[in-house]
């Protein structure tokens, strides 16, 4: 089973699945979470470029909700954090 939200259809999906209303929408979307299952049926998502390369793969998870809740824990605190370049 995948789960595919791209966009504003996962800020969407989150505000009616979790109540989040203060969610920055973005203006345009180039990259989408998609939920898989593992071989020992734990849940974790993709996170996937445009061009359809995985950026990264979240830790699994028992529980469905503990992935959906990960996902948007990924567009509140880390699609809008600063990044902090530690090489200069």
């Amino acid at each position: 089973m995948k789960l595919t939200l791209i966009g504003d259809k996962a800020v969407e999906w989150l505000e009616e699945q979790f109540g989040f209303e203060e969610i920055k929408k973005p203006k345009t979307s180039n990259m989408k979470f998609v939920i898989e299952r593992s071989k020992n049926k734990q849940f974790y998502f993709n996170l996937i470029a445009r061009n359809g390369r995985i950026v990264m793969t979240s830790e699994t998870y028992r529980r469905k909700g503990s992935c959906e809740k990960a996902i948007a824990s990924m567009i509140r605190n880390v699609m809008n954090s600063k990044t902090v370049d530690k090489t200069v």
